[in-house]
């Protein structure tokens, strides 16, 4: 079941993120980052499209085990790479290595931040936002089912969120 979901998931994003491209004009091949990419369904789906995308996920095994067979699956496996990571953990000196091949055109948060602790949630945005080229952008897309595993208080709802980026706008 939860195969199906995140395939779903990663189809459904696609043309999402399709749209974003073309909105902001963005054509050829981009570098991406897609935090929270659990087994890469969405990284492979994107490196399909001829995008390099690497893929920050805490779960080890599904970066270990899944991740590979899923990206020479579907044949992408020279476009995709996967670390394990919390998105808390995006610090200068991992940021400094990973930019060695240049700073990303887009960065996707696609169902990630709910799990992010309240405070750290400002910290996240702010290091993503010095990974990205000029020109470059975040994406947001959040996941309600997220919502329904948090159980404590210290992560955001959605609507919070939402809010809390409404009120912060440009000042990450």
């Amino acid at each position: 079941r939860n195969f199906i979901y995140s395939l779903h998931w990663a189809l459904q994003s696609r043309s999402v993120l399709q749209a974003i491209f073309n909105r902001f004009n963005k054509k050829g091949s981009l570098r991406g980052l897609d935090i929270g990419g659990s087994s890469g369904f969405l990284t492979c789906e994107l490196a399909s499209m001829g995008h390099r995308i690497t893929n920050f996920e805490l779960n080890s095994p599904r970066v270990e085990y899944m991740f590979p067979w899923l990206a020479e699956t579907c044949e992408v496996s020279d476009l995709v790479n996967a670390k394990v990571k919390r998105m808390e953990d995006l610090k200068i000196n991992i940021l400094n290595r990973i930019l060695r091949r240049g700073p990303f055109d887009f960065i996707c948060f696609m169902g990630s931040l709910l799990l992010c602790e309240r405070e750290k949630v400002a910290h996240v945005l702010q290091q993503a936002k010095t990974m990205l080229k000029k020109d470059g952008f975040i994406i947001l897309r959040e996941n309600l089912n997220h919502e329904k595993k948090v159980k404590n208080n210290n992560t955001f709802t959605f609507e919070e969120l939402n809010a809390y980026l409404e009120n912060t706008g440009d000042n990450i």
